[in-house]
């Protein structure tokens, strides 16, 4: 049986590079977990077969406001400064101002699904500076350039004056927050309270728990034939 060692730079070099494959999807995060009967291609060599996989664990976290959504050791605030998951990969990111739900999780294949498709729906709860206007939710909810693409489509309903709830199926870098600038609304606060099936309910800030067996099942769907090939 073939084997191969390398060292935590090493693979990380590897990954830098375009070189790694599995199952044919290129790699990018070196903390997510194999399984099974996975087949990993470096640099276009013979495929590797995993014979042994780990075991995939979901975690549900409430992000603070002020914590990055990095595993980066050089930033002081970041998950891998405020947490003690050394195996598990935030999905789902939120901006360093945003607070609410992130995924944890070892499962690669709930990573594609979340980050790279359009089909799954992230709910927000948003507060701005001032009240906003009919016709302001209107046009959120009908899409509004920015970063030179309009957005898609959202779900978009009144809670109070000031305050809204808009439904996204796509995430990109800071996206209500530029929406709402294009409307001249400064946002004061953003909080993230449902991934798919999945939410964040009464878990308080700075807190995190295990998935259940039912959320498990739900996350496990999102890399279904539905929504990405397996």
């Amino acid at each position: 049986m073939r084997e191969l060692k390398l060292s935590r730079y090493e693979v990380s070099s590897l990954l830098n590079q375009r070189k790694v494959f599995v199952n044919d999807c290129l790699a990018t995060q070196p903390k997510l977990a194999l399984l099974k009967g996975d087949r990993i291609s470096i640099c276009g060599e013979q495929p590797f077969v995993v014979k042994q996989g780990n075991v995939l664990r979901y975690m549900l976290y409430h992000k603070p406001v002020g914590v990055e959504c990095s595993l980066h050791p050089a930033l002081t605030n970041s998950l891998y400064h405020v947490t003690s998951w050394d195996d598990l990969y935030p999905v789902g990111r939120l901006d360093k101002e945003s607070e609410g739900l992130v995924v944890m999780t070892n499962d690669g294949r709930l990573y594609k699904a979340i980050t790279n498709h359009d089909a799954i729906e992230k709910e927000y709860v948003v507060s701005v500076n001032r009240d906003v206007t009919n016709d302001e939710l209107l046009r959120l909810a009908s899409g509004i350039e920015i970063m030179g693409n309009d957005t898609l489509p959202a779900i978009v309903e009144r809670l109070d004056s000031d305050e809204f709830r808009i439904i996204l199926k796509e995430g990109r870098n800071r996206q209500i927050r530029r929406m709402c600038y294009k409307l001249n609304l400064n946002v004061t606060r953003l909080i993230r309270v449902r991934i798919h099936d999945l939410w964040l309910a009464d878990l308080k800030s700075g807190e995190f728990r295990n998935a259940t067996e039912v959320e498990v099942a739900q996350l496990k769907r999102l890399y279904s034939d539905r929504f990405i090939a397996s």
